[in-house]
């Protein structure tokens, strides 16, 4: 499990695949936060993470609004508060 400690979220969010073989983010109690609608994700890091919507990358908070919109070829993981496309 990817637990979240330490970040910013209101809880802990993890990556869940879900019936429909599409990635969203559930809490620690297995209960979706985020609807599973992208096809791969990162676990958060500074309260961002990165998904992939088709084959576009872009970054969420943690309540799933886009930061970045998804229409980056690639996208690396947030550190000190940067990100690289």
């Amino acid at each position: 499990s990817f637990s979240q400690k330490g970040s910013n979220c209101p809880e802990d969010l993890v990556p869940k695949l879900g019936e429909n073989k599409m990635w969203g983010y559930a809490n620690l109690m297995g209960h979706w936060v985020i609807n599973p609608i992208y096809t791969k994700v990162s676990p958060y890091v500074e309260s961002k993470a990165v998904v992939m919507k088709g084959l576009s990358y872009g970054v969420i908070d943690c309540e799933g609004n886009p930061i970045l919109h998804a229409e980056y070829e690639k996208l690396t993981n947030f550190k000190y508060g940067k990100i690289w496309a």
